[in-house]
């Protein structure tokens, strides 16, 4: 089934270990979702080597990737309360914290 005639949604993926992995697993050949980037503090995490290897953008900085990138969605893949707090305070106006 294409969609072609709908745009797709964006995403960023907070979070490049196991949990992000899943998620980046299960939505980058979405049709619906576009996965616009990937970021951890770790680089050789195990989602940010498989974003690489789909060419999916990587970052190790939140704050200036979520500033680069304007998404309609950001899933936190962390756990942590704290990169739960990061994010809210840096939300572009449409993004919604998933």
């Amino acid at each position: 089934m294409s969609n072609d005639n709908q745009q797709k949604m964006t995403l960023g993926i907070v979070g490049g270990g196991r949990g992000g992995l899943e998620m980046l697993k299960l939505l980058a050949d979405s049709e619906l979702v576009e996965v616009a980037y990937v970021v951890d503090q770790d680089l050789r995490a195990v989602g940010m080597v498989e974003a690489k290897a789909r060419g999916i953008a990587t970052h190790a900085d939140l704050v200036a990737t979520m500033r680069r990138h304007r998404t309609d969605f950001i899933i936190e893949a962390t756990g942590s309360v704290k990169v739960t707090e990061i994010i809210t305070q840096n939300l572009a106006g449409e993004t919604e914290l998933i």
